[in-house]
């Protein structure tokens, strides 16, 4: 017999055949106690605290105790776009999704925060240097050794049960009065959502998730759609919300849709795309037909590259390469044997979202304000 560490499975050859051998991995080291009454000590003294939920904590088993957590100390919770759907973002508590749409609003009321309880978050989940003076305690699975931020506190080990050690043992004194979070949350959302005469895409996307069931799959691309997807879509549950983020590649939302329904046959997938991010894959319809992948294709659709465009504005650049000729999407349709359809208003919109698709992709294509976009 051959020697192997305890942390691989190895296989010993015979004259005919292999034999396997498996090991069982190393037990999950305990919560250090001490750090959670330490944790529960700065929970106890604060008057503001928030709860600030990364990708590591998006897991089914975390969601009931981050929310028993947040219900008994009435604490509000904001999310990474990568752990959308582990708070339910109907929830009175919820507040937002840093690193979307309108994210500067959201980091002004990190800066009111006293305490900020840092759940499974990565460093590449953030888009700008953390600066809030708040006190962390960070909970996660591995140590905070990266530092981006600077933790008073650490709880490392399995997120769920650290968090139901901190719920057992906090002051059930509520932090926050329900109608100051409610009046946060509705000027947040009224922000969100800006006044136009044509379609929108905060208005595209409120169609798409009234059509689509709570555990469908939605992926999005990357640029402005990206950000009022993270934003303005509403994840409900863990795992249904995917996108690209840290190196942000445009071309990631089509195939990824198209994965996830090989993955899941039996869900509803949806992709929200720009218009230049589906340009650069949409030769993947192709792949959807041939594998008999019926996912929607929702493409926010302005003739440009928007997110670019506005920086080259915003620096008093020339706008330079960012904008290009519109795509007559019946016509790509119907070179690639699917349904495609412009639309140009709510009812439209509606009336596209009616049917799921059954063996091959369809496209939809919405005519949308890029105004809708430039909220700050």
């Amino acid at each position: 017999m051959s020697n192997c560490s305890p942390a691989h499975s190895c296989f010993t050859r015979g004259p005919r055949s292999y034999e396997r051998q498996t090991f069982a991995t190393d037990p999950v080291a305990a919560i250090d106690e001490g750090a959670v009454r330490s944790a529960v000590a700065r929970l106890n003294g604060s008057e503001r605290p928030l709860l600030l939920v990364g990708m590591d904590a998006n897991e089914d088993a975390v969601a009931a105790p981050l929310r028993r957590l947040a219900e008994k100390l009435s604490v509000p919770v904001m999310v990474s776009p990568k752990a959308k759907g582990i708070f339910r973002e109907d929830h009175p508590l919820f507040l937002g999704t840093i690193e979307g749409l309108g994210t500067a609003y959201l980091y002004d009321y990190i800066d009111t925060c006293d305490l900020v309880l840092m759940v499974g978050f990565d460093p590449v989940e953030f888009d700008r240097d953390w600066t809030a003076r708040a006190r962390i305690v960070h909970i996660g699975v591995v140590p905070n050794d990266d530092r981006y931020y600077g933790s008073e506190v650490e709880i490392v080990g399995p997120i769920d049960i650290a968090l139901e050690r901190l719920s057992a043992s906090a002051d059930p004194k509520p932090k926050l009065a329900p109608d100051e979070i409610r009046a946060c949350r509705d000027a947040f959302v009224a922000r969100l959502r800006p006044s136009s005469a044509l379609l929108t895409p905060q208005q595209v996307l409120a169609e798409l998730r009234a059509a689509l069931p709570e555990d469908a799959l939605v992926t999005c691309d990357v640029g402005y759609n990206k950000a009022v997807s993270a934003q303005c879509w509403p994840s409900y549950l863990p795992r249904t919300f995917f996108l690209s983020n840290g190196l942000s590649s445009m071309g990631y939302g089509l195939p990824a849709a198209l994965g996830l329904k090989m993955a899941e046959p039996s869900r509803q997938v949806a992709c929200v795309l720009g218009d230049g991010g589906f340009a650069m894959s949409m030769a993947e319809l192709e792949t959807g037909v041939r594998l008999g992948l019926g996912v929607r294709v929702i493409v926010l659709a302005d003739d440009a590259l928007s997110q670019i465009r506005a920086s080259q504005e915003r620096k008093r650049y020339p706008v330079t390469g960012t904008t290009f000729g519109a795509i007559d999407y019946e016509k790509l349709g119907a070179a690639f044997g699917i349904e495609a359809r412009t639309v140009t208003t709510l009812a439209e919109c509606r009336d596209a979202f009616r049917a799921a698709p059954r063996d091959r992709p369809v496209v939809v294509a919405a005519r949308i304000d890029p105004s809708a976009y430039r909220i700050g």
